[in-house]
């Protein structure tokens, strides 16, 4: 079925009363073809290209509107001027994007084609570590640069032969990057594995040292009469044969405490070497590291040694801070520094297996 050409008008409500005409709004104009035979061919062409649903689109991103007439009637004579006047605005914008585009290609191929290909530098997250990656890339705006965008363009055949002659190269370049990275990530992945091992090993270790070391506290204690019992029943003596050795340490110094790692009196204190010590503090320093050296190894067979996975150091002379206290209204009480020897017995392979004794070296 064959259909006429028809043209969407439009007359404004404005422009009726005006002209005395009582009836506006939007109507459809139908060419004839001494209408089409009085328009240039370009303009025919021009009007074939642009002609959407009976409109004149003046650019793919405008909406199609009817023609406004400027005549209050609808015939050629009022039509032609209107149309003539929308088509020039349409071929201006082509020609207006026509330079553009060919500015832009003109930019691209002012180029040196070694800056074409570039790369993008990344970093992937595996197997526990940051892999660099490479993405080679022609230019495509990568940069914010809309005149750099050479695929907006690679369909003209200057730019699709710039990309003919880069395509061995780039592929090159993006096989390397893969055969790169997947290297990167082997190797990320066996370090992560190694990792993992060593923790796991590192873990049974401190596991079967833990268990060394309460099987020597085991024995330690069934040497000492309140603790053999629950020692030889299987009893856990681990934290009171370590009290043992701290009571033990500090002897007959009625004036030394002892201080358990985990606790606010633990936590709190804080010590560090002092200045210029005086004779009394010397003094008190070799009575108390004659006595450890007497605990450590204990002549004849009154009691068991000192186990060996317990470590045992004495401190140089020191300022000691006790924790702060808070008394019935909770106010804090600072507590008196004061000159000590510490001696810290510590077992390395047990959590809070740490006792300190303070010995007060000046009164």
């Amino acid at each position: 079925m064959d259909k006429a050409i028809a043209l969407k008008v439009s007359i404004s409500q404005a422009l009726a009363i005006a002209a005395g005409v009582p009836r506006y709004g939007d109507s459809e104009y139908t060419l004839t073809e001494s209408d089409l035979a009085s328009l240039a061919p370009d303009v025919r062409a021009l009007l074939a290209e642009s002609l959407d649903k009976g409109c004149v689109r003046v650019s793919s991103s405008t909406f199609s509107e009817p023609l406004a007439l400027a005549a209050p009637s609808v015939s050629w004579d009022t039509v032609e001027p209107v149309l003539l006047e929308r088509l020039a605005v349409v071929r201006k914008i082509r020609e207006t994007a026509a330079a553009d585009k060919e500015a832009a290609i003109q930019a691209l191929l002012a180029i040196p084609e070694r800056e074409w290909i570039y790369v993008i530098k990344t970093t992937d997250w595996e197997h526990g570590a940051q892999i660099a990656r490479e993405d080679w890339r022609i230019l495509d705006g990568a940069y914010g640069c809309y005149n750099r965008d050479a695929y907006k363009h690679q369909n003209d055949p200057r730019i699709a032969a710039v990309f003919e002659r880069l395509a061995p190269e780039l592929k090159q370049r993006r096989l390397q990057a893969d055969a790169d990275h997947k290297e990167r990530v082997a190797l990320a992945r066996r370090s992560y594995e190694e990792a993992q091992e060593r923790a796991v090993a590192e873990s049974q270790l401190a596991v079967k040292k833990r268990e060394a070391a309460v099987n020597q506290l085991r024995a330690f204690a069934l040497g000492i009469d309140r603790l053999a019992r629950p020692a030889k029943d299987g009893y856990d003596v681990t934290t009171a044969a370590l009290d043992e050795i701290a009571t033990e340490i500090r002897g007959q110094f009625a004036d030394a405490f002892v201080l358990v790692a985990g606790s606010h009196e633990y936590e709190n204190a804080s010590w560090k070497e002092r200045s210029a010590p005086r004779a009394p503090a010397f003094l008190a320093l070799d009575r108390v590291t004659k006595h450890v050296d007497d605990v450590r190894c204990p002549r004849g067979w009154s009691r068991p040694g000192i186990p060996a996975c317990v470590e045992i150091d004495i401190s140089r002379i020191v300022r000691f801070t006790p924790a702060s206290t808070r008394d019935e209204y909770d106010c804090e009480i600072l507590g008196r520094q004061m000159t000590a020897i510490v001696v810290t017995i510590d077992v390395p392979a047990i959590e809070h297996g740490t006792r300190v004794v303070v010995f007060p070296a000046e009164s």
